[in-house]
């Protein structure tokens, strides 16, 4: 009887593990993490938090927006659109406490890279021409998003420079599977 009742407890054991969770249904907006506008052949799937925003290392309004309220930050987003002649995409503005966070999504890296080389970074204007700015500005570059803050607080701008450089929100990694131990013979 006892061989019986240690071949039932594996079969369970060996169900319960091969079972597991089911994945969670996917979003309605997984197609965007995959494969959406501006995902590079072969880019990771990602996941996708629980706020919807797609988690795939790339960053997108929401997950900005997310990162800059986690760090303490209070967040809002203004009506309307950022325009630079020597950025190639239209920018969103937010209001960070007393300062301004202008951010700009590139879905093109090799845009990006030859928006950013043309650039004084320093200046935040293009090489050897000036901008007048009210707040002198601070450059910030993470993947394929480009930030300009505008504030006179460091803390501010301290607190807007970390969080955007800590990257982009990263997929989840897959669970890995368990190793069971050697069965034991009776």
């Amino acid at each position: 009887m006892t061989t019986a009742i240690w071949r039932g407890a594996a079969a369970l054991a060996l169900a319960a593990a091969c079972g597991g969770e089911r994945a969670p249904a996917a979003h309605p907006d997984s197609a965007a993490v995959a494969g959406g506008p501006g995902a590079p052949a072969g880019a990771p799937s990602g996941t996708t938090a629980p706020d919807g925003c797609p988690h795939d290392g790339r960053w997108r309004p929401c997950s900005l927006k997310d990162r800059l309220e986690k760090s303490g930050l209070v967040v809002a987003v203004k009506p309307d659109t950022v325009r630079y002649d020597f950025l190639a995409v239209p920018g969103i503005a937010y209001t960070v406490g007393r300062g301004e966070v202008q951010a700009f999504f590139y879905d093109d890296t090799t845009r990006l890279a030859r928006d950013v080389a043309a650039l004084d970074t320093v200046q935040v204007a293009p090489k050897g021409t000036f901008r007048h700015w009210d707040v002198h500005p601070t450059f910030v570059r993470s993947g394929n998003l480009v930030v300009i803050l505008l504030t006179l607080s460091e803390q501010l701008m301290e607190r807007g420079q970390l969080a955007i450089q800590a990257g982009a929100p990263q997929p989840e990694p897959p669970p890995t599977a368990q190793e069971l131990p050697p069965a034991r013979a009776p």
